[in-house]
């Protein structure tokens, strides 16, 4: 089975993989309640499983998933909701179980400036990353 994770590559197939095609797919995903039929790490799961296959398909390497984002807080009388805490389907609005996710856009911007950082030293040319809504956009203003 090819490998593509990063965390699995042995140096010699890292540096093979590399050396093909110097893309690193990044997915951000969040820790959070999206239903009880679905799994907290969703987002990161479909955007993992897409940027894999692009990978096998395309070449790149896949880099572990980013679970921390920002996204949308409010403060209801000294609780702070984040995400779908407060979505129109969360009725009423309150604490999710499961969710554990959330970062201040500042702090966000600063980790995306490391990973860019570690990524660029390690000799990626390009860069995709997509998952979490609320981390795409923040991912873009960090970018821009």
């Amino acid at each position: 089975m090819e490998k593509v994770r990063y965390s699995d590559l042995l140096p010699c197939e890292f540096r093979q993989r590399l050396a093909a095609k110097p893309v690193a797919y990044l997915p951000l995903g969040t820790l959070e309640w999206h239903g009880e039929h679905l799994p907290l790490g969703s987002d990161a799961i479909q955007s993992e499983g897409l940027m894999i296959e692009c990978a096998k398909r395309f070449g790149g390497i896949v880099m572990p998933p980013i679970h921390l984002g920002p996204d949308r807080a409010w403060d209801r009388g000294g609780k702070v909701l984040h995400g779908m805490d407060c979505a129109d389907s969360t009725d009423p609005h309150r604490q999710l179980d499961g969710s554990c996710y959330w970062v201040s856009d500042g702090f966000f911007g600063m980790l995306v400036d490391a990973i860019l950082a570690q990524i660029k030293r390690t000799g990626f040319k390009f860069v995709f990353a997509d998952g979490h809504g609320p981390s795409r956009r923040a991912w873009r203003e960090a970018m821009a």
